[in-house]
């Protein structure tokens, strides 16, 4: 048991070592000394070579770094770190720095695939952003395919998880989210960005109406309209905050608070510039409210007349509006054959108090859709001078010359496609579909295609856009999908003799 005592244990060592100790032949140290001490040094200088921890080391390569990057050196700095990463090859942070200095050095592609492998494998944050700023901000929706996009919404979603309050990025995500039609993660975002951003907060209730949650988007409608109404009440003459105001008032169907709020906008502006915006959001709001209230009224000549007077507003404040241009040239349109003598005279009031582009617009449109193709020319000419930045005028114009015996179908195609260019994002089918039409009568068909199958959207475009890519398939042969597209006609054609026919006003539907 004496063998398993502890304090037995201690009275050994103790011997032990008195023992050592006195069998030291203390007399013959002195001469050893010098030996010992260079043994001792030695070893010290070869712990600090070879230990990458030392403070001494860390201190001189940071300076190392620090010189370099001071002198722009990208060359030793790339050095400095490759000689860092060989002793931690999974530090991200080393990683991250030697993908900037090879950025630096113009070595893209090397440097893009350590920030991916960082982004992808790591799911390190900074080199996300670097990506995200190097190659997706500035650049289209359009213009990036599926990997791209579905990179970019990685990218996103990672930095966003990181740092959840990064507005910056929380738009930049949300907005992604829209563009892939994922709304309601969407309107998930942009609740959350309502309390910093507002006006996001009715964009989220536009989405949630849109997914049929009216309870929800009324609630988000309601609270946005108290936040930016309190804004307004502390900033009265500011014209954003109010056109704000009035923006969610017509969300909440207030048409006519909408109304008022933008004719004291108008009173209270500063300058011409903030006027103008105010009298263009006057027509816009005057625009929404008369096609919420055709949407319930009687196509009577009294309630015809009624949207007109209220039309004619809109018309003073904001004449070229595009979407008064395109609403007054529907209404004097649609009721051309009316008798009645109020409907008559504010047709006539409307033509005159538009401007004289919108004036020869409206009378050019008419003819051509009554087929007077040389009345109709003449008139959207003039009208395409008088205001050249109408994409509904060069779209109608482009129309008008591709009908005519001798088609200028090159100047037509230029017109269309500024047009088209002026209305991106947004175009309407109706744009696309002259383009395609045009690009195949010039027997461009694989150009036509992509334009044509836009325009199959919309119903009144679908038969003359079918009859197009039957041909244009069968040109670049491509006989079976030609098929498919006689197939849709004959369809077609079976469910209405009299639509094969067409009378003036169908054979030209103008988006108007």
């Amino acid at each position: 048991m004496k063998y398993l005592n502890p304090v037995n244990w201690f009275r050994w060592i103790g011997q032990f070592i008195s023992a050592y100790l006195y069998s030291i032949p203390w007399k013959e140290a002195p001469r050893a000394i010098p030996a010992i001490i260079l043994i001792l040094a030695l070893v010290v200088i070869a712990g600090v070579a070879f230990t990458d921890d030392s403070n001494w080391r860390s201190s001189l390569i940071a300076r190392q770094l620090a010189d370099a990057s001071e002198q722009d050196d990208y060359e030793t700095m790339e050095l400095v770190l490759r000689r860092q990463l060989r002793a931690e090859p999974n530090d991200n942070d080393l990683n991250f720095r030697l993908a900037l200095v090879l950025h630096e050095q113009e070595r893209d592609d090397e440097a893009k695939s350590i920030m991916t492998q960082l982004a992808t494998q790591k799911r390190f944050e900074q080199a996300a952003r670097w990506l995200v700023a190097e190659d997706f901000v500035g650049k289209s929706w359009g213009n990036l395919d599926d990997d791209e996009k579905e990179m970019f919404g990685y990218l996103l979603k990672l930095v966003n998880e990181k740092t959840p309050d990064d507005v910056n990025f929380k738009q930049l995500y949300a907005d992604y989210l829209i563009a892939s039609d994922r709304m309601k993660d969407a309107a998930g975002l942009l609740e959350q960005l309502s309390t910093a951003f507002p006006m996001r907060g009715l964009q989220a209730a536009a989405i949630y109406r849109r997914l049929g949650d009216e309870q929800k988007a009324d609630e988000l409608g309601r609270h946005t309209l108290k936040h930016v109404s309190g804004m307004l009440d502390d900033d009265p003459t500011n014209t954003v905050l109010a056109l704000a105001v009035a923006q969610t008032q017509l969300f909440d169907k207030q048409y006519m608070p909408a109304i008022q709020t933008i004719k004291r906008a108008v009173d209270r502006a500063k300058t011409d510039q903030e006027r103008q915006r105010a009298r263009s959001a006057m027509g816009e709001a005057i625009v929404a409210w008369i096609m919420h209230m055709k949407e319930t009224a009687t196509d009577t000549p009294e309630s015809q007349a009624d949207l007109m007077r209220k039309l004619s507003v809109a018309v003073r404040f904001a004449p070229d509006n595009p979407r008064v241009l395109t609403l007054v040239a529907d209404m004097v349109l649609s009721t051309a054959q009316s008798n009645n003598p109020e409907v008559q005279k504010l047709q006539r009031t409307l033509v005159e108090g538009s401007s004289p582009g919108v004036s020869h617009f409206i009378l050019g449109t008419g003819a051509l859709m009554r087929g007077n193709r040389e009345s109709a020319m003449k008139h959207l000419k003039i009208a395409a001078e008088l205001l050249p930045q109408s994409a509904a005028i060069l779209n109608n114009l482009a129309v008008a010359m591709t009908t005519r015996d001798d088609a200028e179908l090159e100047d037509a195609l230029e017109l269309i496609e500024r047009a088209i260019e002026q209305t991106q994002p947004k175009t309407t089918p109706h744009f696309y579909e002259t383009r395609g039409q045009i690009l195949y009568r010039l027997e461009r068909y694989d150009e036509a295609i992509p334009d044509l199958l836009r325009a199959l959207a919309v119903d009144s475009l679908k038969l003359n856009a079918h009859k197009a890519l039957a041909v244009c398939y069968e040109k670049i042969d491509m006989e079976e999908t030609a098929q498919g597209h006689r197939d849709q006609i004959e369809a077609m054609e079976s469910e209405s003799e009299s639509d094969a026919e067409g009378d003036d006003e169908k054979e030209f539907d103008l988006g108007l």
